[in-house]
């Protein structure tokens, strides 16, 4: 039925949330849907997915617990047209990315609980958040290119030493996301 939606050049534009009792694989959001929803579902995520299918932007997935931190990232991603979802430590990454699947997870490393690395290995090994992009972030970090080759390795799509810039974090997400972009265009 979703996949009929999408190909109608009629219907193929409106926003779609799936509300079903089959756990999420994934291929909702590769046909299309802008969120997958799992009963039951409470009134409040309902409510909050109707309104971000009709108000829909790029999502950038947050993971900080730091709360100075989530302020800065969320207003300067809301600034250049993302609508932040905020997760405190990774547990909490790992359930938001798989049900929102956000454009971009900025990944904070020193974490409560799960910490980043872990994070990210899972993250990287799930089929159905695998492929989005991730800005690994941390503070305490000796040499940054040793830390920024294994982030690599593990799967982020680029790494951010703290402190930084605004135009150092914009630097990184547009790297981040450049794979997905698509070839330009002449």
């Amino acid at each position: 039925m979703l996949r009929k939606l999408k190909e109608n050049p009629a219907t193929a534009d409106i926003p779609v949330v799936v509300l079903t009792i089959v756990p999420d694989d994934g291929t909702a959001r590769d046909l299309g849907a802008v969120d997958y929803l799992t009963k039951p579902i409470e009134e409040k995520e309902l409510l909050q997915s109707v309104e971000e299918a009709l108000t829909w932007q790029g999502r950038v997935l947050i993971v900080e617990d730091d709360a100075d931190t989530v302020g800065l990232l969320s207003a300067t991603m809301r600034r250049i047209g993302f609508t932040p979802l905020i997760a405190s430590d990774g547990y909490e990454a790992l359930t938001m990315a798989r049900r929102h699947r956000p454009d971009l997870i900025l990944l904070d490393l020193r974490l409560p609980g799960m910490d980043g690395y872990e994070a990210l290995t899972h993250l990287k090994r799930d089929a159905v958040t695998q492929t989005i992009p991730i800005v690994a972030i941390s503070a305490h970090v000796a040499d940054v290119d040793q830390e920024r080759k294994r982030l690599i390795a593990l799967g982020a799509a680029a790494f951010l030493p703290k402190p930084f810039s605004i135009g150092e974090l914009l630097d990184e997400i547009e790297t981040a996301l450049q794979p997905v972009a698509g070839p330009p265009t002449s």
